[in-house]
């Protein structure tokens, strides 16, 4: 058991507050901790009731590092864990960071699955490996990855092949070898994520029409 002699809001950072025990610096606390714990100067201060104080400031504190860090982009809850273990939370923090952005709705796999596809196909107009590579950059599980890319069927594939294949027949226009141009097409397409089999089928249909 110590004293509280002191508590003082610290200068460089307003939300948190100093406590001092037996006239010495014995801790800090964000200012939402220390107002629901009803410290105050006079009372004692046992070494459980401060170990339970911090570990609840702790909790928010990984919260409010994440609300930071979602406040600019979506995350998932991979991209999540990795940034608060890199922050030097602990796992118990970090899970109650998970579960409060889980219930305001910050964190969402599966919405935030969708909304990779919708910029990967209808933005980008990408095959389906470079969809799948998205996903998995971004932390999205296989399961929830599988389910958003059901949407993706070989229709759309097709045609966002086309797409891809027009724009890189004008970008390679002035190449005179049909081979060459080919090749180069095929080539830049698997880097957009299109299999050997759609690239050959969408070119063969130009080649047709042309």
């Amino acid at each position: 058991m110590c004293k509280i002699t002191s508590i003082t809001r610290q200068v460089k950072n307003k939300n948190r507050v100093s406590i001092h025990v037996d006239g010495s610096y014995f801790g800090a606390l964000d200012e939402k901790t220390f107002l629901s714990s009803g410290l105050k100067t006079g009372d004692t201060l046992s070494e459980d009731i401060w170990e339970r104080l911090f570990a609840q400031a702790e909790n928010e504190a990984a919260f409010n590092k994440a609300l930071g860090y979602i406040s600019r982009l979506m995350r998932s809850k991979k991209q999540m864990i990795e940034y608060l273990n890199k922050k030097g939370y602990e796992a118990q923090s970090i899970q109650y960071a998970i579960d409060k952005l889980k219930e305001y709705k910050y964190i969402d796999d599966e919405s935030y699955a969708r909304m990779i596809l919708s910029h990967q196909v209808n933005v980008k107009h990408a095959g389906m490996m470079a969809v799948k590579n998205a996903m998995y950059k971004n932390g999205i599980d296989k399961q929830t990855s599988e389910k958003a890319i059901l949407e993706y069927d070989n229709e759309k594939q097709r045609e966002n092949a086309k797409i891809c294949a027009e724009k890189l027949l004008k970008k390679y226009h002035r190449i005179q070898d049909r081979r060459e141009k080919k090749h180069k097409i095929s080539q830049a397409m698997m880097r957009r994520g299109y299999n050997w089999d759609m690239i050959n089928s969408v070119l063969r249909g130009d080649d047709e029409e042309n």
